[in-house]
């Protein structure tokens, strides 16, 4: 006697194994991509402070930097923010205008405990604090928050790698594992439906 195997089914739970696998091998990559992110963030937290250059490429994050701004271009609205002790408030941003050539910055200016529109009568033009890429598609989307706040405002908090991490390396090794459980479970499942179904046997030729 021969067990026949239906084909339809069994390509769709083939189909979700074989995500659940892509899942899990992408996870795998993410931990690998973000222990790389926390050992740059790590170096660039000790590095000496230096002028922000003209052209800002990707990997800039937690280092120390000084702004120079020709101009401020203020933000229509603040951002939830964090000042420094951890006070919640609101981030009053501008954006830094620098010269011919230069890839704009945005300044944390600092925090506000209202979220009303900051307009400042004589804004500041030089800027010292640690970059934080702005999580967008361009790698030189930066927001720089300012270590001396405008007058009337609360100190914004120094970006860290523990603030801004959502995930560890652990976490995604750990999602790794559950898709490939996932998928050993579905197969498993799938073999033993497959095993206890009535009417699947066949005569042999």
């Amino acid at each position: 006697m021969r067990r026949k195997i239906p084909f339809l089914p069994t390509l769709l739970v083939m189909i979700a194994v074989c995500i659940m696998m892509a899942l899990g091998v992408w996870q795998l990559r993410r931990a690998e991509w973000k222990e790389a992110l926390l050992a740059r963030a790590a170096q660039n937290l000790i590095e000496p402070a230096v002028d922000l250059p003209a052209r800002l490429p990707p990997g800039l994050d937690y280092r120390r930097f000084r702004a120079v701004c020709e101009r401020l271009v203020f933000d229509r609205g603040p951002t939830a923010g964090v000042g420094r002790g951890g006070t919640p408030g609101w981030l009053q941003k501008a954006s830094c205008v620098r010269g011919k050539g230069s890839d704009p910055v945005t300044i944390g200016l600092g925090i506000t405990e209202r979220p009303d529109r900051l307009v400042p009568t004589v804004p500041e033009h030089v800027f010292w604090g640690r970059l934080l890429h702005r999580g967008t598609e361009t790698g030189n989307d930066y927001i720089l928050f300012s270590e001396r706040p405008l007058t009337g405002l609360i100190p914004v908090a120094q970006p860290t790698p523990e603030m801004a991490a959502t995930t560890t390396p652990q976490g995604h090794r750990g999602y790794a594992i559950q898709w490939f459980l996932f998928a050993i479970t579905a197969i498993v499942i799938y073999i033993l439906a497959l095993w206890r179904r009535p009417g699947a046997d066949t005569p042999q030729p």
